[in-house]
């Protein structure tokens, strides 16, 4: 087992470890954390130089309903942070830099869908255009989405995506880009299987609901998580009830799904969080996940766009300190990967690779 030098972050006054971090990246390179602590703030700290130390944390306040949790951060087109986050008012709230790498400003309310609550995580998608766009899913279990008119700019009104047919409720909405600009969201359903819609062009107007099925011996658990291959296939990763990952992928950018292939679980171990999966600066997708023990787990392409190795443990902060939400896995600006989670001690916690591609520990 190769265990690797986890370091902590400290925490916000009053947070747990069950709010889980967002981490966005900087047009300067800088990677920047946000958590939402007790005191209903948004929080943050942000890394001193590239892939370097990191600052104290400070709080970036909140509405004067206060937040309710849900977080997530993406760069605007001219490289400006935005992180948007429910509200206790089940609305939908962001905040963002007044120019890169700057200071940030004010709260403001995006809404809600009329008599409509906003649930579960937030999902924030850059279109090949540049412009943002969020997905989440409201109390009415169907997807909604709301998007920038223009890129850096204002937002449209909220537009319903709606409920794949016969399902009663659905999981956290995610999306991805196509290799030509299309997006394309999934949800788990109440069948416990893959649903996906897309849009019809880039930009443009949004298809049906279809189903890809279920895991063979197993329902899909855990909010799916989808990333892009080198050569523009998307790849959908879920944990199933068995304890294990699994994924299915598109044969070719733009096209068809594969069947759902199993990438095991540890040997000592069950998977027990969600997937966090990120590009290598080779170009090979590597899975992590906290496990039973504890511990985080990651295994990897073995070549890019290829077959999986096997799990290898990445261990614990210590003996007494076990992994309990998370993981968070970003880039760094020189291509290693950074992972974050938060742990028993109430406390966040990173590791990160030496050098790009490589170990995780010196």
């Amino acid at each position: 087992m190769v265990t690797a030098n986890w370091t902590s972050l400290d925490s916000p006054t009053g947070w747990v470890a069950q709010a889980n971090p967002e981490v966005g990246k900087n047009a300067n390179g800088l990677l920047e954390i946000f958590t939402v602590a007790t005191d209903k703030s948004l929080w943050h700290s942000k890394q001193a130089t590239p892939g370097g130390n990191w600052d104290n944390w400070a709080s970036l306040g909140q509405p004067s309903i206060g937040l309710g949790g849900y977080t997530a951060v993406a760069a605007n087109k001219d490289g400006r942070l935005e992180v948007f986050n429910t509200g206790i008012d089940s609305a939908l709230w962001h905040t963002w830099q007044n120019a890169p790498n700057g200071v940030w400003g004010g709260w403001s309310s995006l809404g809600k869908p009329t008599g409509v609550d906003l649930v579960l995580n937030i999902n924030v998608h850059q279109s090949s255009d540049g412009r943002l766009e969020v997905f989440i899913a409201g109390s009415n279990n169907a997807v909604w989405h709301i998007k920038q008119i223009k890129p850096n700019g204002t937002w449209s009104g909220w537009e319903l995506l709606g409920t794949p047919p016969g399902q009663t409720s659905i999981s956290y909405p995610v999306a991805g880009e196509n290799a030509d600009g299309r997006l394309e969201v999934f949800v788990i359903g109440s069948d416990n299987a893959l649903w996906h819609k897309w849009q019809s062009a880039p930009g443009g107007t949004w298809g049906t609901w279809f189903s890809l099925g279920k895991p063979s011996v197993a329902n899909a658990f855990f909010v799916p998580f989808v990333r892009e291959n080198v050569d523009g296939r998307l790849e959908v990763f879920t944990v199933g009830t068995d304890g294990s990952l699994w994924h299915l992928w598109q044969a070719t950018p733009n096209g068809g799904w594969s069947t759902w292939a199993s990438l095991g679980n540890p040997s000592t171990a069950n998977v027990q969080s969600a997937p966090s999966v990120r590009k290598n600066k080779d170009g090979r997708l590597e899975a992590f996940n906290i496990c039973s023990d504890g511990a985080l787990w990651h295994l990897w392409q073995v070549i890019p766009g290829g077959v999986w190795g096997s799990w290898e443990s990445l261990g614990t902060p210590s003996d007494s300190v076990i992994l309990s939400s998370g993981p968070i896995v970003v880039e760094n600006d020189d291509g290693r990967l950074e992972a974050f989670a938060g742990a028993s001690d109430n406390a966040l916690w990173h590791a990160w690779q030496v050098t790009p591609g490589g170990n995780w520990s010196s």
